[in-house]
């Protein structure tokens, strides 16, 4: 079942009205001042001379740029264009690559809980293990209005599958699902991919993160700015 908003526009307004009582992804102990914003785009000074598929140096070269500027948690991605898939098959040919991110990524310690910022319920949930893909996903249904909305949560510890069920309550707040380590993540130095997804169309513990920058109009509107129900 979809949202059941007719328009792009009625789905941000109600979007942005549940951020408004969202709760902290990564907990209540942080505040905006602990967050960094990072590019990882084609030019990044993060990623000057580093080589697609090595994640341990991506992982040094993100955890020092924390340290670097005294922050814990370093977040971003929505809709940028990333080269960091090249190591993958999973992610196309190098003449149709997916390259357009749509989810918005938080980089912080393996083990760092995650959690609610809505309540809801288990969708689905899928151990996505091709190379450099989700590793452990969960995908939370939602209430809104007369349907619902989705989120997804990829690169996740693998023993945060073990006693779910479709249709397991899950509160606002509640602690559920943790980021795995590298390399049962998928592959990725530790982090969360978190999606806002308009309809899951037929797709069960899965959805597309990653696609093709010629169709980014179409991909906004299926996945809204996940900065709507995230707080800092």
């Amino acid at each position: 079942m979809n949202s059941g908003l007719t328009s792009e526009d009625d789905l941000t307004k109600a979007l942005q009205n549940i951020g408004l009582e969202a709760c902290p992804l990564m907990g209540e102990n942080y505040n905006s001042g602990d967050y960094l914003p990072i590019a990882l785009h084609p030019g990044s000074e993060l990623l000057n001379g580093w080589t697609p598929g090595n994640q341990p140096d991506l992982q040094d070269r993100i955890e020092g740029h924390l340290v670097r500027h005294n922050k814990q948690i370093a977040y971003g991605g929505y809709m940028e264009e990333r080269r960091l898939y090249q190591a993958s098959a999973h992610f196309g040919s190098e003449a149709n690559q997916r390259t357009l991110h749509l989810g918005l990524d938080l980089w912080a310690p393996a083990g760092h809980p995650v959690y609610a910022p809505v309540g809801g319920s288990i969708h689905s949930f899928v151990y996505n293990d091709q190379a450099l893909d989700y590793g452990a996903t969960i995908i939370l249904k939602h209430p809104m209005g007369e349907g619902y909305f989705y989120t997804l949560y990829g690169h996740l510890s693998l023993r945060d599958l073990e006693g779910l069920y479709e249709g397991k309550e899950i509160e606002r707040g509640q602690e559920f699902c943790h980021l795995g380590d590298y390399p049962e993540n998928g592959g990725w130095p530790p982090h969360l991919h978190f999606q806002i997804i308009r309809d899951m169309e037929g797709y069960y513990g899965d959805y597309p993160g990653v696609v093709q920058i010629g169709e980014k109009e179409i991909w906004r509107e299926r996945c809204p700015d996940p900065m709507m129900v995230v707080r800092m």
